[in-house]
């Protein structure tokens, strides 16, 4: 899920990343890099690169000892949450419709 109060870091912006990598991985150099697993994995990938972002920087989240950054150790805070996110929303989505 994406915050709509993030005014940048939000849902148009992970369509824009969508698009934006689906019409380069169509071009002409990239045709011949990429299987069809790979491709599905860029167009997830950047759909969810950035999802439930907090509209705040590593650093900052680190330097107020945010709860983001003590769950992930000040260690790649966002780059963290995003994947965890994304595999949660994954995983609820499956169960959801009964998909093993």
């Amino acid at each position: 899920s994406y915050r709509s109060s993030n005014t940048y870091h939000n849902s148009t912006h992970a369509a824009d990343v969508l698009q934006a990598s689906a019409c380069f991985c169509r071009s002409r150099c990239m045709e011949n890099f990429l299987d069809p697993t790979d491709f599905l994995a860029l167009l997830i990938a950047s759909i969810c690169h950035d999802i439930d972002h907090p509209g705040r920087t590593n650093a900052f989240l680190c330097s107020v000892s945010h709860e983001l950054a003590i769950m992930y150790n000040d260690s790649a805070v966002l780059e963290s949450h995003h994947s965890a996110v994304t595999f949660k929303v994954t995983c609820q989505s499956a169960e959801q419709k009964n998909v093993n």
